[in-house]
């Protein structure tokens, strides 16, 4: 008797692998073979405009790459992904058609959490509605020249409405390879074949005077200047001193950068003659950029142990 029960249970389990199997190959093909959400090809697309909140945001594409309106560069590589994943959307089957269930869900023109536009020239080539999320990176979504409403894998974080979060923070990065840095009124930082220096002094890295430059606090200065990144735009209402006023030399010639602090908040914004705006930048950067000369030398201490360390090399 246990041996039929068991021989049966056998085949029950073997039923249930059999059903198990044929569900996967029918859910996963019907996901391979769904048609896309949104028809467009995303090479045409030139022009995204994201509303929401109350507020709306548009990015453009011309023959200097993505910007924001005014002509401030945008992240291209955030609005690529965005519109690969626009592209790549599937529709396997919707969640709803009636109008009730559009207002429910907020995929509505009127009633919404995202309303994106995806334009070539003039043309829309596609439009939908955000609306309500059903679980963790998943949103309600409807084409808006469609009547259903579909779960998609996406989120309404993915489209911010925000200038900052599509600005290019590395807009102020230097032209290639930073040779001359001034901070005008203080100290002139040039590259030579020998090294860095500054003014008429020497890079003496093992010199055994206080006068010796400081390798590690000049790299550290010339790398923020040249990897500059900024963290958005800075307040139109903030009360700024100038910090510091500087003139850099890389592959594309001379600009100026200046620096400011507003002393109520203790943030500190910059301004580049290269791009119109002015840029909010983190307080550890700025103060590693706005130095005096002499935190660019070796302090006698140093300058002496640098000094037998070459020579009992």
């Amino acid at each position: 008797m246990s041996g039929r029960i068991q021989l049966l249970a056998t085949l029950l389990g073997l039923q249930l692998l059999l059903v198990a199997g044929f569900l996967y190959v029918d859910v996963s093909g019907a996901a391979d073979d769904a048609p896309s959400f949104l028809e467009f090809v995303r090479e045409d697309v030139d022009r995204l405009v994201i509303a929401g909140e109350g507020d709306e945001i548009e990015v453009a594409k011309g023959d200097n790459g993505w910007s924001l309106a005014g002509g401030t560069p945008a992240d291209a590589d955030k609005i690529v992904d965005v519109l690969d994943k626009l592209e790549n959307l599937n529709a396997p089957w919707p969640v709803a058609t009636s109008e009730g269930s559009r207002e429910r869900f907020e995929v509505t023109q009127d009633i919404n959490q995202r309303h994106v536009q995806l334009f070539a020239g003039e043309e829309a080539v596609a439009e939908l509605y955000l609306g309500t999320s059903p679980g963790y990176r998943r949103v309600h979504a409807r084409a808006a020249d469609a009547d259903a409403v579909y779960s998609i894998d996406f989120s309404t974080f993915e489209l911010p409405v925000a200038a900052d979060d599509w600005l290019d923070k590395d807009l102020l990065h230097a032209a290639g390879e930073v040779t001359e840095v001034r901070r005008d009124g203080a100290w002139t930082l040039s590259k030579s074949e020998e090294g860095w220096m500054l003014g008429a002094a020497p890079p003496a890295l093992g010199a055994a005077d206080a006068g010796a430059l400081d390798p590690e606090a000049v790299e550290k200065l010339v790398e923020r200047i040249a990897d500059l990144r900024v963290t958005g735009f800075a307040a139109d209402d903030a009360d700024l001193t100038e910090k510091g006023a500087f003139t850099v030399t890389d592959d594309a010639g001379n600009h100026q950068l200046r620096l400011y602090h507003d002393a109520e908040e203790d943030s500190y914004a910059i301004e580049s003659n290269r791009i119109a705006g002015r840029f909010a930048v983190a307080t550890y950067v700025a103060e590693q950029v706005i130095v005096a000369e002499e935190d660019l030398r070796l302090v006698e201490e140093k300058a002496e142990e640098a000094g037998e360390l070459e020579l009992s090399g």
